[in-house]
């Protein structure tokens, strides 16, 4: 399943229109249209706001995981703040630089699982100071 047509799969058992999801997202119903189409890969900060309109992981929009709830699963709200945050100056960063969405989906994937393992092990005391 790809990311579009888990997007619209999500926003029709929701019971959702597009136009409806739009104005959740804060973005023109056209978007929607365009990222359930495939024809647009949605910016992190959309990911984020659909993982969390839909209750389910952003790997799980992103395709990368067939798990709904293996993305933040575990994480107080203060390590969910602190990851979106994270990921939303990444994005900026690789924004500003010309990074294809394609390169920055693939880095921001490792840099995911990167942050989510240090905390995991941070949490263990493996990486205490």
């Amino acid at each position: 399943m790809t990311i579009g047509e888990r997007i619209k799969d999500l926003r029709t058992k929701k019971n959702l229109g597009q136009e409806e999801l739009a104005k959740l997202l804060g973005i023109q119903r056209s978007a929607v249209s365009q990222y359930e189409t495939d024809r647009n890969v949605p910016p992190t900060n959309i990911v984020i706001k659909l993982s969390e309109i839909f209750n389910v992981s952003t790997d799980y929009i992103l395709a990368v995981s067939p798990d709904k709830d293996s993305n933040l699963n575990g994480l107080t709200d203060e390590e969910k703040e602190m990851f979106k945050r994270f990921v939303y100056e990444a994005e900026r960063l690789f924004r500003e630089k010309g990074v294809t969405e394609d390169k920055m989906r693939q880095v921001m994937g490792f840099m995911r699982f990167t942050f989510l393992s240090d905390l995991e092990e941070e949490k263990k005391g493996i990486n205490s100071k």
